[in-house]
């Protein structure tokens, strides 16, 4: 493989994530994750107990679907989300603890959940709920 691909394409990598520090504790990650309004799934990560990291969709999905009175829907979709352990809504958030070693799986799940559950939410229809 060429050099400049490489180059590229670490490059590319750089551009498709971001990340931002809020806090002592914890950090925001601009994912390459999509929400159908074409607005990037924003990640929170901080340390929560020894061993286990906190991730959020930032109160991203929830958020949006509240906006259009499609909560339940968008919850509903997060509920039927295959992940071990199942994911947590707080208010706005969806998140899940996981172990550091599972971190990369629990961002790219809780990113997409986020987003398709949005998408799913917000492509029925009221007068066929279900």
């Amino acid at each position: 493989m060429s050099p400049d691909i490489q180059n590229l394409a670490r490059d590319l990598a750089r551009r498709l994530a971001y990340v931002h520090v809020v806090k002592s504790d914890g950090v925001i990650v601009g994912t390459s994750v999509l929400y159908p309004d074409g607005s990037r799934v924003t990640l929170y990560l901080s340390a929560d107990r020894p061993g286990l990291v906190f991730v959020s969709d930032f109160e991203g999905g929830r958020r949006r679907a509240r906006m259009e009175g499609r909560e339940a829907l968008f919850d509903a979709a997060i509920r039927r989300w295959p992940f071990d352990p199942p994911f947590s809504i707080e208010g706005d958030s969806i998140y899940v603890r996981v172990p550091v070693e599972r971190l990369e799986e629990a961002a790219l799940a809780i990113a997409n959940a986020s987003a398709l559950a949005l998408r799913e939410a917000l492509a029925t229809t009221k007068s066929n709920p279900e």
